[in-house]
C-alpha cells in the first residue's frame, strides 16, 4: 500500500528546514561585517572620539602614539605643518613650538606651523625610521633634529629600538606590508580599541591613567611641559654609586659608532624630498658629561658630529650656550622645565631667524 501524494507532501512540510554549513557561515559573516561597519562608523563620530581620548596603533611606546595622533589632529586643524622638531625626551619638554614660532615671526615675518615630536628613549637609530614616516606622510618644509652624545653609543637604546620598530603598523607604514598593520592603519575603531588590549594585566588601570594624563598634558602642538625644578642637578655623578655606575660603564671611552652615523645620514638624506634638515643639540647641564669624561670630550664630539653633518651636505646649528639657561629652568641634568623651555625656545628662534636674515637659510622654503 502506497501513501497518497497529499500525505507525502504533508510529511515533507513538517520536516524542519536545516541551513547548510555554507549558508550559516555566510549569515555569520554578514552579521559580523555589519557589526564592524557599525562600529567603524560610530568610531568616526567626533563626540565619541572626544570621549575616548586614547588612540593606539599597537606600539609599546604610548608617548609615540600620543605624539602621532596629536600631529594628525594638528595637521587637520592647521592644514599642514611647516616645521617638525625631532629628538628624545629632551626635545619633548625643552621646546615650546608656540614660543619658537612667535619669536621667529617677530624677526622674519614668517608664520610657521611648528610641531614638537620629541619622543623619550628614542636614539638616532629609530628616529631615522621615524623621519621617513613623518616626511613621507606630512612633507614638512623643515625638520630640526636634536641629537646628543648618547645617540652614538652602539649599545645604547637597543632594546627600545627593537621593540619600537617591530610594531606591525609601523612596519606596514615603512613599506613592510602585513595584513595586521593594514587593518590597524585603516580602522579608526581598532585604533580606539587598542588602548584597552592589556585590560587583564594587574597594572592596566595605573598605566592607562598615566597615559590618559599625558594625553591631556601634551599640548596640541606636541609640547609636554615639565614642572620639576633642578632635581640633584649640582650633585656630580659618582662612579662607585649603584645608580651612576651603569652609565659610567656605558658611556666611558666614548667613540662615535659608524652605524649610528649611517642612521644620521638617513635623516639628512630626507633633504632629497625638499625638506630642509637642520641638526643641533639641547643644552644640558655640564655635570652630565662626567659620564663621558668631561666637557673636553663633549667639545671634541661637537667638532666631529658637526663635520659629519656638513660633509654630508646638512646644516649644523651650534648649540645654545647652556649658561644662558638658569638653574631654575632645569628639571634635571638633561631636561628643561617650563621656564627653561620658554627661554631656550626664544634663544633657538633667535639663532634660526638670524640664519634666515643673514645666510638666507630660512625654515619656510626649500634650501635645495
Amino acid at each position: 500500500m502506497t501513501k497518497s501524494p497529499n500525505i507525502t507532501e504533508n510529511i515533507e512540510a513538517q520536516k524542519p528546514r536545516r541551513f547548510t554549513l555554507f549558508t550559516s557561515l555566510w549569515i555569520s559573516l554578514l552579521i559580523l561585517a555589519g557589526l564592524l561597519v557599525l562600529t567603524e562608523s560610530l568610531s568616526r563620530i567626533a563626540s565619541i572620539q572626544n570621549r575616548l581620548a586614547m588612540r593606539s596603533v599597537g606600539n609599546y611606546h604610548a608617548q609615540f602614539e600620543i605624539k602621532w595622533f596629536k600631529l594628525q589632529d594638528y595637521v587637520l586643524e592647521n592644514d599642514g605643518v611647516d616645521v617638525i622638531l625631532l629628538g628624545n625626551s629632551m626635545v619633548n619638554t625643552g621646546i615650546d613650538p608656540e614660543v619658537f614660532a612667535e619669536e621667529y615671526q617677530k624677526v622674519t615675518g614668517a608664520d610657521l606651523r611648528v610641531f614638537n615630536f620629541g619622543v623619550e628613549g628614542l636614539t638616532v637609530a629609530p628616529n631615522s625610521s621615524l623621519v621617513q614616516l613623518l616626511v613621507e606622510t606630512y612633507q614638512p618644509k623643515t625638520l630640526i633634529y636634536f641629537t646628543e652624545m648618547r645617540d652614538y653609543v652602539a649599545m645604547n637604546g637597543l632594546k627600545e629600538e627593537e621593540t619600537f620598530l617591530s610594531n606591525d603598523w609601523l612596519m606596514y607604514r615603512l613599506g613592510k606590508k602585513n595584513i595586521k598593520g593594514w587593518f590597524i592603519d585603516r580602522s579608526t575603531a581598532i585604533q580606539m580599541l587598542l588602548p584597552f588590549r592589556g585590560w587583564t594585566r594587574s597594572d592596566f588601570l595605573d598605566n592607562y591613567a598615566l597615559n590618559l594624563r599625558r594625553v591631556k598634558i601634551t599640548q596640541p602642538n606636541g609640547y609636554e611641559p615639565e614642572t620639576r625644578i633642578r632635581q640633584d642637578i649640582d650633585v656630580r655623578p659618582d662612579p662607585s654609586s649603584p645608580a651612576d655606575k651603569p652609565f659610567f660603564e656605558l658611556f666611558q671611552n666614548f667613540t662615535i659608532d659608524p652605524q649610528r652615523v649611517s642612521d644620521l645620514h638617513t635623516i639628512l638624506s630626507k633633504q632629497e624630498f625638499q625638506t630642509n634638515v637642520f641638526v643641533s643639540e639641547i643644552p644640558v647641564y655640564f655635570t652630565f658629561y662626567d659620564y663621558f669624561g668631561g666637557e673636553t670630550v663633549h667639545q671634541d664630539y661637537l667638532k666631529e658630529i658637526s663635520k659629519i653633518v656638513i660633509d654630508y651636505g646638512g646644516f649644523f646649528v651650534p648649540p645654545v650656550d647652556p649658561d644662558l639657561i638658569p638653574l631654575d629652568g632645569r628639571a634635571d641634568r638633561l631636561h628643561l622645565n617650563i621656564q627653561g623651555a620658554d627661554i631656550f625656545s626664544k634663544l633657538l628662534a633667535g639663532k634660526f631667524s638670524s640664519m634666515c636674515l643673514q645666510e638666507h637659510k630660512c625654515l619656510d622654503f626649500p634650501l635645495r
